[in-house]
């Protein structure tokens, strides 16, 4: 008797349909393999949603905050999928988390590892206690099963763990195991880890591991798909496509088709346009209707003051939803844990668990992620935000063991693991016969579609074909004339600037007051290191940096980004830890300044300014990976200067721009200052005469990033 293992359910469903025979053979999925054939005795799997409440429960024991995490209840539940990520990867690398070795990490690292050490090492002992288990470690075989078949062909499309691995060799003692998998320029790192061999991409490898042989080998005969590149300059459009063609393709006669969305938010646009119900979404639909009556039970809640916390919401949940009902009645001996929790706190848990529906409605076309491609060819495949963001995606997760950790414990490194997702994308374009890829044109696209040899610059403007705003239903712009007054007696350096870079912008921002939503999520580096170096005392060392990163409350994987910076900073702590020992003083940080400045009213912050010998010096620090000098100007020097003249009236001023990342500094020279005193008086005119033409700048580069392009009609 032989026995098929397949990587997914949709592989395997695959393979009974186009068996020829009549009689089917025996055939799982990888994971129902694996449950069937190790045994762990006496103790039962955790629930998934139960590992939350059982880790929330024992972390009063440890010094969480020293790994940025929150004890709170729910910014606890956010957090903890980055210890039990970790906790999964060392579990399936057969790795003991004390081992690992802490060199070529930040300072704080081995703490770190230490109490992660103790939270992992306490769950599993309360695991043990309640006869549960999660990742088992001591298991038995099923060797009934196994014997069962004299053969078992085990397909693989993906990573194969040293856990995994160790289980398969333990079942080649019981029975024969062919392991079949197909190599590609992307995937070759997992075998040749695996066996002594060097294997060759687009090859179809079959090895007995009894034996320890290939026993088959294939060259792979790929096809040469029809592929069509789209380019759109807003991301919802992308779903125009997706329906346009799936209409096309069913007219056709098509029946092979899939879209792969990269990120599951997607399907928000399609389900906006898809009258014709012809998709079908694997991944499911969120279940509104119970969120909803969720939600709603916070305020009208029946509470039985006898019985337990547990029990009153389950009591309530009667005509909501029999199966979170019944998953919570599971739970029931766990209660104890739940008193814990404000009513609030326990139906926002049920919320975060609550499964996906699955999509009913038969639409003919399924909506999947790349995982479930796996094992299977398609005709017709579309796949949507082909960019940077996206593809490949690497979980922020995976940061935390950097790749010379990975490389010497034998774990994928995050190189490897973006491989993998370029083999799985590869792999499902080039085995079928039509393709459409589209990808935002806003950002960067995905560095495989230069791997696949297409050029993003020759892709179709999709927007020309398709836009939910038709540019025949467009009003016509008017270009505004603004002529207005600045009436204000404050200015600041940013707004100087702001106004010599575009008018308009300065308009909309400081006369008619539309503040801006957006918030800068690239901003937490430099104002953390702001703040550190406000906070420096005057040794000016490695290890003064380090401790004030460890007195803030940073969660983990901003201080892991944080970390990995300091070997940037290294060279500007050491150059001005040496200028500091020769005599020089810092006289003030984030130093708070107002003035005047040609009749207007001038505040600031000058970041730090220094003393030596009869020269005082201002320092501007500028923290940016890709600090520019030619693309700055040194109006903001000449305001701090002026603004301390009368201060330090006896000492000559030096002013500098501080490249803290590169450690370069860039003096404002005479010339700059003559010059940037020319524009500041020439600016400030204009402000005094009023009667201002607030008009746009022509600067595309200055419109990207705008807050205020859709009102310049430039996106």
């Amino acid at each position: 008797m032989n026995l098929f293992v397949f990587p997914t359910n949709r592989a395997l469903n695959d393979f009974y349909i186009n068996y020829k025979s009549s009689i089917l053979p025996d055939a799982t999925t990888i994971k129902g393999f694996f449950d069937e054939v190790i045994i762990i005795d006496k103790k039962t799997k955790i629930p998934k949603h139960l590992r939350k409440i059982i880790l929330w429960d024992i972390i009063d024991e440890f010094e969480v905050k020293k790994i940025g995490f929150d004890k709170t209840f729910l910014r606890f539940l956010e957090n903890s999928s980055f210890l039990f990520n970790f906790f999964d990867e060392i579990e399936s690398a057969l790795i003991d988390i004390k081992d690992i070795d802490s060199s070529d990490t930040y300072g704080d690292y081995e703490d770190h590892l230490r109490i992660i050490n103790k939270i992992y090492n306490a769950y599993k002992q309360r695991l043990d206690g309640l006869n549960l288990y999660d990742n088992a470690t001591s298991y038995r075989l099923n060797t009934a099963y196994l014997k069962y078949y004299k053969n078992i062909d085990i397909y693989i499309d993906g990573l194969v763990s040293n856990k995994d691995f160790s289980i398969i060799k333990s079942i080649s003692n019981i029975t024969n195991i062919n392991l079949i998998f197909e190599c590609s320029r992307y995937n070759t790192f997992i075998f040749d880890k695996l066996f002594d061999y060097k294997f060759k991409p687009q090859m179809r490898y079959t090895i007995n591991i009894n034996t320890n042989k290939i026993t088959n080998q294939i060259t792979i005969q790929t096809k040469k798909p029809k592929i069509s590149l789209y380019s759109f300059s807003i991301r919802l459009n992308q779903a125009l496509l997706v329906i346009a063609k799936i209409n096309e393709w069913l007219k056709e006669g098509a029946d092979n088709i899939i879209v792969v969305l990269p990120s599951e938010d997607f399907k928000r646009y399609l389900k906006l346009f898809d009258k014709a119900k012809n998709l079908n979404y694997a991944m499911g639909l969120e279940d509104t209707n119970t969120i909803a009556k969720l939600e709603n039970l916070k305020e009208n809640l029946n509470i039985d003051s006898t019985q337990s916390k547990l029990q009153n919401i389950i009591n309530n949940l009667n005509n909501i939803n029999k199966d979170i009902k019944d998953e919570l009645l599971e739970l029931s001996s766990f209660s104890t844990i739940f008193e814990k929790l404000e009513y609030k706190e326990i139906l926002d848990f049920i919320i975060s668990n609550i499964k996906n529906l699955d999509d009913i409605s038969g639409g003919k076309v399924k909506v999947i992620g790349i995982l479930e491609t796996r094992g299977i060819d398609f005709d017709k495949v579309i796949i949507v935000d082909f960019n940077d963001d996206f593809l490949p995606k690497i979980n922020d997760d995976d940061i935390f063991l950097n790749s010379s950790i990975r490389k010497k414990i034998n774990l994928p490194t995050i190189k490897d693991k973006e491989n993998l997702q370029r083999h799985y994308y590869t792999k499902l374009i080039n085995n079928a016969n039509e393709v459409c890829i589209a990808f935002c044109s806003n950002t960067i696209h995905s560095s495989l579609i230069d791997d696949l040899e297409l050029n993003a610059s020759n892709a179709i403007e999709g927007e020309n074909i398709w836009s939910f705003f038709p540019q025949s239903n467009e009003k016509e712009y008017i270009e505004d004339i603004i002529i207005a007054d600045y009436t204000d007696s404050t200015l600041s350096v940013t707004k100087i600037n702001d106004f010599l870079s575009c008018k308009r912008k300065f308009y909309f921002l400081n006369i008619a007051k539309l503040k801006p939503k957006d918030k800068n999520e690239n901003a937490f580096l430099g104002s953390t290191i702001h703040s550190i170096l406000k906070d420096l005392h005057n040794d000016f060392t490695m290890e003064s940096f380090r401790n004030e990163i460890n007195k803030r409350e940073i969660n983990i994987l901003d201080k892991v980004d944080l970390e990995t910076t300091l070997y940037k900073i290294e060279p500007f702590i050491n150059k001005n830890y040496k200028m500091l020992q020769n005599g020089r003083e810092i006289l003030h940080r984030e130093f708070p300044f107002e003035c005047e400045i040609f009749g207007f009213n001038f505040k600031g912050i000058i970041d730090r300014i220094d003393r030596y010998a009869n020269k005082i010096y201002i320092i501007d620090y500028k923290i940016k990976n890709n600090f520019i000098i030619n693309n700055e100007n040194y109006l903001q020097l000449l305001v701090y200067k002026k603004a301390i003249h009368n201060i330090y009236k006896d000492y000559a001023i030096e002013a500098m721009y501080y490249d803290v990342l590169n450690n370069k500094v860039y003096y404002m020279k005479p010339e700059d200052e003559e010059a940037q005193e020319s524009i500041l008086k020439e600016t400030i005119s204009l402000f005094k005469n009023g009667n201002i033409n607030f008009e746009k700048t022509n600067s595309s580069s200055i419109c990207h990033y705008c807050n205020y392009k859709y009102l310049c009609n430039v996106y």
